[in-house]
């Protein structure tokens, strides 16, 4: 059975060709997010754009260029997403590593694919650099000891000329598991990702007004492509969660009203474990009320597309962003 196309898609290009596009084509739109405190990291694809081609900066400053390899271990993040675009900004190759993989695991990947640079959280790094390790590190984070996020931001120019870049060249290499044995890496060509993409955008309806949130690794290429690179071209927004907890992601999920979030089996059940959890706070005659309810599917029906919804699970709507 054969899908009709409900829209033309992008045009094969270059990774980093295809942001600029959307960027510029939603300047002042939301682009990033992420929950800090009390408040939000948050970019518009200007600033995002604007802080890519800063952090392109820098690498050509240190050195690197077409070809390289620059990888990056750190937590979702509006800086991880950013790091991935600039090694693709520069021609370089980006190499995703797993936070929750072991580091003797990191360190074998680096070798493996001589990784010339490190982009990552402190914590990750130096479990790295512990191994015996050495590539060029660079912290995600406000460390002084070492080259970081936001004094590069605030240090260097925009670098606004683009590597040039084959779309049949490899622009990233995700490594397997390693269940069965030592990790292996996939390279993946600019012309497989927005392929994928364009599989993707002309299937499923939607558009710059939608609201994605990001809760799978972005070193996954599901979540990296589907959840990141795919609603970047059409200028969504992306939040990223807090960590898989279900609190704080039913937290997120409240106040930012996602329209679109990619899921696996296990995250599901996380979220029903918080759903379920927060019916405890259910009052008694409200609990054999739903009791009373589920003895009637036809009544249940009725009650779930009317007042016995708002009534029974007003605590959950309200929780979920429903009203």
């Amino acid at each position: 059975m054969s899908i009709e196309p409900i829209r033309e898609p992008f045009p094969l290009c270059p990774l980093h060709e295809l942001f600029e596009r959307s960027a510029k084509s939603h300047p002042s739109s939301l682009a990033l997010r992420k929950r800090e405190g009390q408040g939000w990291n948050a970019y518009t694809y200007e600033q995002f754009l604007n802080a890519v081609r800063k952090v392109a900066g820098f690498l050509r400053f240190s050195g690197l260029g077409k070809g390289d390899l620059i990888g990056i271990l750190g937590d979702n993040c509006p800086e991880w997403i950013i790091c991935f675009m600039a090694v693709q900004w520069i021609g370089g190759i980006t190499v995703p590593l797993d936070t929750r993989s072991k580091e003797f695991e990191h360190s074998h990947i680096i070798d493996h694919s001589g990784t010339k640079a490190l982009f990552g959280n402190t914590r990750y790094l130096k479990g790295v650099e512990h191994e015996g390790s050495r590539p060029f590190f660079i912290s995600m984070d406000d460390n002084d000891a070492l080259p970081n996020f936001t004094g590069i931001v605030n240090k260097f120019d925009s670098y606004t000329e683009q590597g040039e870049v084959n779309i049949d060249e490899t622009a990233v290499i995700f490594y397997t598991s390693g269940t069965t044995g030592n990790q292996k890496g996939v390279a993946l060509s600019h012309r497989n990702i927005v392929s994928d993409i364009n599989s993707i955008y002309q299937s499923v309806m939607f558009d710059e007004r939608d609201r994605f949130l990001s809760v799978l690794p972005l070193s996954h290429a599901y979540e990296n492509t589907a959840g990141n690179l795919l609603p970047l071209s059409v200028g969504a927004s992306i939040t990223y969660s807090q960590p898989l907890k279900p609190r704080e992601m039913l937290e997120d999920i409240r106040d930012t009203g996602p329209t679109i979030m990619l899921v696996v089996p296990l995250l599901l059940e996380k979220l029903l474990a918080g759903i379920r959890k927060n019916m405890d706070s259910v009052p008694l005659h409200i609990k054999g009320l739903l009791r009373l309810v589920r003895g009637s599917a036809t009544i249940l029906n009725t009650c779930k597309q009317g007042l016995g919804s708002r009534l029974l699970y007003k605590n959950i709507r309200g929780k979920m962003g429903f009203g």
